[in-house]
């Protein structure tokens, strides 16, 4: 069954009443920016944490940064990828030092040429009119994505396809992306394919 709008602090007492009550399965959290997050309990120990394409250690700094969401409890033992955790404590420490300490936690910020963002988005594009990607430029950029990434690439594209800014755009690749030089890396890319298309086009958003 899904919860109502969770606060953090309820968020965390659902996950310790889950583990006080010996459990096996996943809950799953929707964050109130529509984020997916899932943590694994195997007989009421966390043993598995996700959010969105990251996992355990790496999933803890952007799990913080939650403040409300839904939760549903599923009787599952299929995860993805298992942690290994000391014990339940040791997981509610780390997510409170990263909520309280999160600068600390967060991607260094990504330096993005001036002058090549004014090119793509222009003055219109930056009063709110969107920015659209041609069918060559999401084949190239996809391309990008999945040499860099691997498979991964093919999920990024999936979210970068829904954007319709570039700002936007930017934002997942530095959530998605745990390491900062490949998301630099990959950025650049993203920025050269629509830079080198004279067919960039800005507008209002249909």
């Amino acid at each position: 069954m899904e919860s109502s709008l969770l606060s953090f602090p309820d968020i965390i007492d659902e996950l310790r009443y889950l583990g006080r009550s010996k459990v096996t399965g996943s809950l799953f959290i929707v964050s109130d920016e529509k984020h997916y997050a899932t943590v694994g309990f195997e007989n009421g120990r966390i043993i598995s944490l996700q959010y969105r394409l990251s996992f355990g250690e790496s999933a803890i700094p952007m799990l913080a940064k939650i403040n409300h969401g839904s939760c549903r409890f599923q009787n599952t033992s299929n995860f993805i990828r298992k942690t290994n955790f000391n014990d339940n404590e040791e997981v509610f420490q780390k997510i409170m030092e990263a909520r309280n300490d999160g600068k600390n936690k967060e991607v260094e910020s990504i330096d993005i040429p001036n002058m090549l963002a004014e090119q793509i988005i222009g003055d219109n594009a930056r009063k709110g009119q969107a920015l659209y990607l041609s069918s060559q430029q999401k084949i190239d950029i996809e391309d990008v994505l999945i040499e860099e990434l691997g498979p991964i690439g093919a999920i990024v594209m999936d979210s970068l396809v829904m954007c319709h800014d570039l700002g936007s755009m930017l934002n997942i690749i530095r959530e998605e992306v745990e390491q900062t030089d490949v998301a630099r890396e990959v950025i650049h890319h993203i920025l050269d394919i629509l830079t080198q298309d004279s067919e960039v086009k800005v507008g209002n958003a249909s």
